[in-house]
């Protein structure tokens, strides 16, 4: 399915491309939050981009040990060439370089050279790796296209220099272009900005952003087929996903499923807490699972207690120092040095001497499943406190919604029909206070 949305991005990376066929370099760096549909664009741009001049090479998840790094960008690299040459493949590596050799002899006998040295020069290494499409190109003539996703992860193979010796083999490499990406805008940026010194390397920096109200009814409508919402239901969906792709998703998912399930029921917000209850509440819901897997994370990223209860706190309203030390049970120091953390992990924003979690969908399962389940006593209790708490939440927020829109209505009949009212801070605009659930705005 073509990703809603992102048509200007998809026309870039084509034109990008082109040039790169023409002999013109442009390297690109694509950040955005997560969940927002990075990767989803990119496989769905590499799926439908054919060329014979040039090769790309996705490299997603990088993750374990420099030996495994270099087994898998050689391997993603010989694969990637085979596949642009209409060979059936298998994904071996021994394989590939046994097919391949006959048709680029120089490029094979330069990786199993690389690979010979893997587990003991991994600065040498890593600098013969990145010659690796330069000497394609001068076997094949065929440029290549390196993808690389949430290339920040590359600090885990601990390569030194490694930096160095990237940005001088950018600026040298004429027939190479990135893609690079990233949910971690700010340790990218200074990355690039710093540490990758790519003044001369040409990037391209472009941003996805969260989904547009427009856009996100018009999802919502096609995946809710032949169910149609009210429109009240319509924009509070919207309001609540934050314009976040996956999020939108797996709403209208469970939705969709509840009214096959339940074909009495009206599509109106009383089904939408019974059809969305497994999602966040249930052990084994899609998103239930995601948060407390983040959870596990920041405990072992802050061990204690702290940083867990500041997400709570902050996820219920406290956007300012001041107003944590009562509730948390810490010192403004030990408050401020654990948000500064969660600020450098890029789960905890702030702007201006305000907090918020710019997830508004986390923020909404912090407070209405998670604290439920954490202060709950007795297992059985515990799940039916969780559940009656999840539903109290959000028919909450559903009703502050409408008081919003009766509030609003003067104002709202003057404004065009495409306006709608959405949640503070939920989408590519956001409000003055993001994170008060409770506060909605007319756009």
């Amino acid at each position: 399915m073509k990703p809603y949305g992102r048509q200007d991005i998809l026309e870039i990376l084509n034109k990008r491309a082109a040039g790169l066929e023409k002999g013109y370099r442009q390297n690109i760096v694509i950040l955005g939050d997560e969940l927002i549909g990075k990767s989803y664009l990119m496989e769905y741009w590499l799926s439908s981009y054919h060329s014979n001049y040039s090769i790309p090479v996705y490299l997603k998840e990088i993750s374990g040990s420099f030996p495994d790094f270099a087994d898998k960008f050689s391997g993603k690299l010989l694969f990637s060439f085979l596949k642009n040459s209409q060979y059936q493949l298998k994904e071996d590596l021994n394989q590939l370089l046994d097919k391949a050799e006959k048709h680029i002899p120089q490029t094979c006998a330069a990786i199993r050279e690389i690979l010979s040295q893997k587990k003991n020069k991994p600065h040498t290494v890593f600098a013969r790796l990145l010659e690796l499409p330069e000497i394609l190109h001068k076997e094949t003539s065929k440029s290549c296209i390196i993808v690389i996703d949430e290339f920040q992860d590359m600090e885990g193979l601990k390569i030194k220099d490694m930096y160095e010796l990237w940005s001088r083999h950018i600026m040298l490499s004429k027939h190479t272009m990135y893609v690079l990406i990233s949910s971690k805008k700010h340790i990218a940026l200074n990355i690039l900005s710093a540490s990758l010194n790519l003044l001369f390397g040409n990037f391209e920096k472009l941003e996805v952003p969260a989904w547009d109200n427009h856009t996100c009814r018009g999802f919502i409508r096609e995946r809710l087929k032949p169910f149609e919402l009210p429109e009240q239901v319509l924009d509070f969906i919207t309001g609540i996903s934050g314009g976040r792709p996956f999020y939108l998703n797996v709403l209208c998912a469970s939705f969709k499923d509840y009214l096959n399930k339940n074909p009495a029921i009206k599509p109106d917000f009383p089904s939408l807490p019974a059809s969305c209850q497994e999602l966040f509440v249930n052990e084994w819901g899609i998103l239930n699972r995601r948060f407390c897997s983040l959870i596990d994370k920041i405990n072992l990223e802050m061990p204690g207690a702290l940083a867990i209860k500041l997400l709570v706190e902050t996820a219920k309203g406290a956007t300012r120092i001041s107003k944590m030390p009562q509730t948390s049970g810490a010192s403004r120091k030990e408050i401020a040095c654990a948000l500064n953390k969660l600020s450098t992990l890029e789960i905890i924003n702030k702007n201006s001497g305000i907090y918020f979690l710019q997830d508004k969908v986390f923020a909404f399962w912090l407070k209405s499943v998670y604290e439920s389940r954490i202060n709950g006593y007795g297992c059985e209790s515990r799940a039916e406190a969780v559940k009656k708490s999840f539903e109290k939440e959000l028919t909450r927020l559903f009703d502050e919604f409408r008081e919003a829109q009766l509030r609003k209505s003067v104002i709202a009949n003057s404004l065009p029909k495409t306006t709608i009212i959405t949640q503070s801070g939920s989408g590519p605009h956001q409000g003055t206070s993001p994170n008060s659930p409770g506060r909605w705005e007319i756009r």
